[in-house]
């Protein structure tokens, strides 16, 4: 555990590859808040302040040559220009104290593949799906949760909404502390008891009121009608939310991508992590066109994400593996072909862009 301007986080120094061996689920399972937790109603721990504070200080350690204790190893890269690049392969568990916190490489990589499809929207029209009380022990299955999703993305389309981006968040925050921080949320401010709900991202706008109670009303009926063929029990309420932000609001714009990609399995459940494991909680819908980003904030970010040379804005190439054969068996499996650390070197001798991708210098 390295403490690092009053943050705590767990990190291995680049010469330890041995400590690898003895980080995996027990480590990633205690969950523990960069921020020192603010009590009080006027100390709110506010999430842009959190993801900006976190995110800062996970990039000057990765700046320092430090190597978070949930780095797996390391993908090679490089462009036709000749640029050489290593990407850091991280647990990416909602739970780890690194990746699951708000601004953490791994939330990082999930902004920057998002902001150039939010920016082919004219605005994001934002809607939240809560799986209502009754039936959520039904959906405790990811083939189920799977259905779901396919049916509300269709009903969009069919409404109209060519393209969209969509997220799960597994839990709310905690009743307790109201997302500051306590005993009982292990101070990450989530609670653990089971509570899905869909956050979809869609080009949309302005609805006036008495358009939106017309429409909500209606899909809360189709909803309560899906609900009933597919579980067998009646659902009285299903909570539905619409929200939406201008294009020309980059600010606001920002913040919900933020929100929606963060991460919420913080205050671990081992039943859920169990169910969840591989379920690929974020997905998109519709074409979409990436074009090179250079004058926005996150634009090196964006750039890097998306396989985007931040040197000659040529593709981006990862070796990350090959199928091969069992000489034994005969079966075909696919080979991670991923770097450990005393294969790299010292990784602060290596310009770190941003998430955890290094540039090697020559």
């Amino acid at each position: 555990m390295e403490v690092y301007n009053n943050h705590k986080v767990t990190t291995i120094s680049w010469e330890k590859d041995k400590a690898r061996a003895n980080y995996l689920e027990p480590i990633a399972k205690v969950h523990n808040e960069l921020r020192p937790v603010k009590q009080g109603p006027d100390k709110r721990n506010e999430f842009a302040t959190t993801f900006q504070e976190n995110r800062q200080t996970l990039k000057n350690l990765l700046n320092e040559g430090l190597t978070l204790s949930c780095t797996a190893g390391y993908l090679q890269g490089s462009c036709s220009g000749g640029h050489k690049f290593l990407k850091a392969v991280f647990c990416g568990k909602e739970w780890c104290e690194n990746c699951g916190q708000d601004g953490s490489p791994v939330h990082l990589r999930r902004l920057g593949r998002w902001i150039p499809k939010a920016e082919q929207m004219n605005g994001l029209g934002y809607y939240v799906i809560t799986m209502p009380k009754e039936i959520r022990a039904f959906y405790m299955d990811r083939n189920k949760l799977s259905e779901f999703r396919k049916y509300i993305t269709r009903k969009l389309q069919r409404e109209g909404y060519n393209r969209g981006l969509v997220r799960w968040h597994w839990f709310g925050d905690c009743r307790h502390c109201k997302a500051h921080g306590c005993r009982y949320c292990r101070n990450t401010g989530m609670s653990n008891q089971w509570h899905p709900h869909l956050n979809i991202i869609v080009d949309g706008g302005y609805i006036s009121k008495k358009i939106f109670e017309a429409q909500s009303e209606k899909f809360k009926a189709e909803l309560i009608s899906y609900f009933k063929k597919h579980t067998g029990s009646e659902v009285n309420e299903v909570v539905f939310h619409y929200s939406y932000v201008k294009g020309s609001d980059n600010k606001k714009r920002m913040h919900l991508l933020k929100y929606v990609t963060r991460s919420t399995h913080r205050n671990y459940n081992k039943q859920i992590a169990e169910l969840l494991k591989g379920y690929r909680t974020t997905s998109t819908w519709g074409k979409w066109k990436f074009k090179k980003v250079v004058k926005t904030e996150e634009s090196e970010l964006v750039n890097i994400t998306n396989n985007v040379c931040p040197c000659c804005a040529e593709k981006i190439t990862w070796h990350c593996g090959q199928y091969v054969t069992d000489q034994i068996t005969g079966q075909t499996k696919y080979k991670r072909e991923i770097l450990r650390l005393h294969q790299v070197g010292d990784i602060s001798k290596m310009k770190h862009i941003e998430a955890g991708y290094y540039l090697l210098q020559p």
